[in-house]
């Protein structure tokens, strides 16, 4: 199976709210997951994040934000489908009180997948944050990939 390669969440968020982008200098660290097939490259002074079973892979910067959660996802489904999904989640699991879908696009990954890509920016009782998920799917398997930080994800760092 080739490799999915997920790049929303190659180098996203070495800047966090007490470091700059300028003159960071982190290693890559990558990880490489097995069934199903998929790849990471990830800012090295992350840590390991609280791995419930659905989750596949969580690190977090280093001070607790940006977040990368990545999962199996039930499946592809269409981008708008998606945002409505992750609003829904960010509502009920982190307790969102808003969530505003600022775009959904089809993308297509490094290796020639097609997936989609959503934004949102949301309400956390006590600051705005945005969040971008990428979702892709090879045969019967769909992967979602979540990162969360307090600014915008631009496209520099999604890389």
């Amino acid at each position: 199976m080739k490799k999915v390669l997920i790049p929303v969440l190659v180098a996203l968020a070495s800047c966090s709210l007490l470091t700059s982008c300028a003159g960071l200098k982190v290693g890559p660290a990558k990880y490489v997951h097995k069934n199903p097939s998929f790849s990471i490259t990830y800012p090295s002074d992350w840590t390991k994040g609280i791995d419930p079973e659905s989750l596949l892979f969580a690190y977090t910067g280093p001070y607790k934000l940006p977040d990368l959660r990545v999962k199996k996802a039930t499946s592809l489904g269409s981008p708008e489908d998606s945002a409505k999904s992750l609003c829904a989640v960010l509502k009920k699991g982190s307790k969102a009180q808003t969530c505003k879908i600022l775009y959904t696009k089809k993308i297509t990954l490094s290796d020639g997948t097609p997936a989609h890509e959503v934004y949102v920016e949301w309400r956390h009782p006590q600051v705005m944050l945005h969040s971008t998920q990428v979702k892709a799917e090879k045969g019967k398997t769909a992967i979602s990939a979540v990162i969360t930080n307090m600014g915008e994800i631009d496209e520099g760092l999604k890389a």
